[in-house]
């Protein structure tokens, strides 16, 4: 929590969560937060002090993100009640804390193509995998890292073995055996084709970091 000017003396901020927030800025902003929770964070306190000379103090927020579902936009709106001195500011007096979790595969990707790939052979790029479940993760940008058709890529916890889906196109069936993640390296490499077998993807991704 924070103010604008340093304060002359101590000051004690007590603030509570006030979800209703997350309501009124889904309808103002056309968003779709999902109320966090209780039973998935905590506050360390709900009063903090910020020290003579200060504009800043921090309240740690403990979180379960192994709990979590991912299949939702997460968010905690939280109110400041009282100070021990000034005026709270219309600012500084609510914030909303967007709380998405990432899975064990989201991030930034080194993005190939092979040469015979459909649309856009011999790729070379920059993309991103975001969450979008436990062990699912949407292609950023969308279908072979040009197009906006989405793709979402799941991998079984298990083998390391993964499906595609991708709503627009469709995906032949069974998928291909070959698409398996590897750990160790965090690389996918996913073979698919598009249904009735009109068009062939083969993609790899290797982590460069996080997003």
């Amino acid at each position: 929590m924070c103010r604008c000017k340093k304060a002359e003396s101590d000051i004690k901020v007590v603030i509570a969560v006030n979800n209703s927030l997350i309501e009124k800025y889904n309808e103002e902003n056309e968003t779709e937060y999902a109320e966090l929770s209780p039973s998935l964070y905590s506050l360390s306190s709900t009063e903090v002090t910020i020290k003579k000379g200060e504009r800043e103090a921090l309240i740690p927020i403990n979180l379960k993100p192994d709990q979590f579902t991912f299949d939702e936009d997460y968010a905690i709106g939280l109110t400041i009640k009282s100070v021990s001195a000034g005026v709270i500011s219309g600012n500084f007096g609510n914030i909303i804390l967007n709380l998405g979790a990432k899975n064990f595969f989201d991030g930034v990707y080194k993005y190939t193509t092979s040469a015979t790939t459909s649309l856009v052979p011999n790729a070379n790029k920059t993309v991103k995998l975001v969450t979008v479940g436990s062990n699912k993760g949407s292609l950023d940008p969308g279908l072979l890292g040009t197009y906006s058709n989405e793709v979402v890529y799941t991998i079984d916890v298990a083998t390391n073995q993964i499906t595609v889906a991708c709503p627009s196109l469709g995906v032949q069936t069974p998928q291909d055996v070959r698409s398996v993640y590897d750990p160790a390296t965090k690389t996918l490499k996913v073979y698919w084709k598009q249904a009735g077998g009109g068009r062939t993807f083969e993609e790899t991704f290797v982590y460069t970091g996080p997003r």
